[in-house]
């Protein structure tokens, strides 16, 4: 029996601030040195980037995880 996964949402914070930088996904992808697809999956909320990927994309897009909608950074 297939166990059945429940929908993720989109996130919508982090498209909003990529785009307020005037970023397409591809570019905001070679940025971090990502596949666009790995900022196409962060977007639709089907998968979060790494802690590393995370405190890169705060520099790159000046806001806090919580602002792009991803899992707070734990202290060192």
């Amino acid at each position: 029996m297939l166990k059945k996964t429940p929908p993720s949402s989109p996130n919508a914070l982090l498209r909003d601030a990529r785009r307020a930088r005037c970023l397409m996904p591809g570019q905001l992808a070679d940025l971090l040195g990502v596949g666009d697809s790995a900022v196409r999956s962060w977007e639709l909320g089907l998968r979060t980037p790494s802690p590393e990927l995370r405190q890169r994309l705060c520099a790159i897009l000046q806001k806090t995880p919580e602002e792009l909608g991803l899992p707070p950074l734990l202290p060192v």
